[in-house]
């Protein structure tokens, strides 16, 4: 058998033919899939997503601390960092505490995700519950602790600042009064008064510098807040999950794929023979005639030699005896199905071969389905 026509070789005709054939497998497999998504979206578990905004400002603790790259120009903020300190466990216990929430700060942060808009100053915090209220109570609250956590950390940040310089006088301060003890004990004339006379003057000059430093750094204290929320989160009006638009369509495609594996496990199983090109492909051999259904009308009867049925016997008849050749020849015709398809094909073959031989014989080996003497006019029996 010709490779390229292996009976388990499948062409774009017969694609078409199984969708033809199990067209309702495939519309009731979609049906079960639109319904099925249907039922999915109805008793799922709904989710609600709500977002607050918040404006980062730079505080005491960012303004010496330039950002490369940042996502602004000039920033003192690095916002991608600032957005992992919204899910961070410090600010996750604030908000939870806020909300009154049985969950862990790590379960509760989860549920957040932190984005941060192109070429802005913004947190856009989003958060996800089971409720619409609780999605915007969760969204709200972690905009707060998040502001909460920062406004902490630059006072904490101020305050080290302040004791640092604060331990920096009193230790100039100590320094400057020792000198002074010590220089009134001193003669005047002494190298070493003279000497220590200007370690004090050099003090008092440092001290003053720290002194001014000191009430700029505690100035900065009014400089902690760190943001503002620019959005309220509101309840939102539907759920974000499940998705119809998304479902609904999935449910429909899943059915349609899996109505076509049906479909064609289906046909493969199915041993008849559906088309000639089906047969060609089977058997090896040539389909010489292919009448299509209702080649006869409503009555089977001898076809005209001039319509198409016709000539179509009259293309089976050369070929037959073109094959055949001279002598006498006994040409078999056997029906693949019940029913009185092979009288019908063997009474127009013989028709068809008696207009250019002068002797054929019909012989029906099968008289219970027969009709060919009903076509050839000699009744029943």
């Amino acid at each position: 058998m010709n490779p390229v026509q292996r009976p388990d070789s499948f062409e774009a005709a017969d694609y078409i033919g199984v969708l033809r054939r199990r067209w309702w497998i495939i519309v009731a497999c979609a049906c079960i899939g639109l319904v099925g998504a249907f039922a999915y979206v109805t008793v799922a578990p709904k989710s609600y997503t709500a977002t607050a905004s918040v404006n980062v400002t730079p505080t005491a603790a960012d303004q010496t601390n330039a950002v490369a790259g940042s996502r602004t120009s000039g920033a003192t903020v690095n916002l991608d960092t600032q957005s992992q300190v919204v899910t961070s466990t410090a600010v996750a216990t604030l908000a939870g505490q806020a909300l009154h929430s049985t969950l862990t700060p790590f379960k509760l942060a989860a549920q957040v995700n932190v984005t941060v808009p192109p070429n802005s100053s913004i947190l856009d915090i989003t958060c996800t519950a089971s409720t619409a209220t609780g999605a915007a109570d969760c969204a709200n609250e972690f905009a707060k602790a998040y502001l909460q956590n920062r406004h902490s950390s630059a006072v904490d940040y101020v305050n080290a600042q302040l004791k640092t310089l604060q331990t920096q006088v009193s230790q100039l301060n100590s320094s400057i009064a020792a000198l002074g003890t010590k220089i009134n004990t001193l003669p005047k004339n002494s190298p070493q008064r003279a000497t220590d006379s200007a370690q004090r003057l050099s003090d008092k000059s440092k001290l003053n510098k720290l002194t001014q430093e000191y009430a700029t750094t505690n100035g900065q204290l009014a400089n902690t807040n760190g943001g503002t929320v620019n959005n309220v989160a509101t309840p939102p009006g539907k759920p974000s999950s499940p998705k119809k638009s998304l479902i609904i369509p999935s449910g429909l495609v899943l059915g349609l794929l899996i109505g076509l594996i049906i479909a064609f496990l289906v046909d493969r199983r199915d041993k008849r023979i559906h088309s000639a090109a089906h047969a060609e492909r089977v058997l090896d051999l040539p389909v010489l005639l292919n009448l299509p259904s209702g080649a006869f009308g409503r009555e089977v009867s001898i076809a005209s030699p001039r319509s198409k049925t016709g000539q179509a016997f009259t293309d089976l008849a050369h070929g037959v005896a073109a094959a055949l050749g001279e002598g006498n020849h006994i040409v078999f015709v056997a029906g693949a199905t019940p029913g009185p398809a092979d009288s019908v094909v063997a009474a127009n073959l013989a028709v068809t071969l008696a207009r250019t031989h002068s002797e054929v014989v019909l012989v029906c080996a099968n008289m219970n389905s027969t009709v060919a003497p009903k076509l050839l006019g000699l009744g029943e029996g």
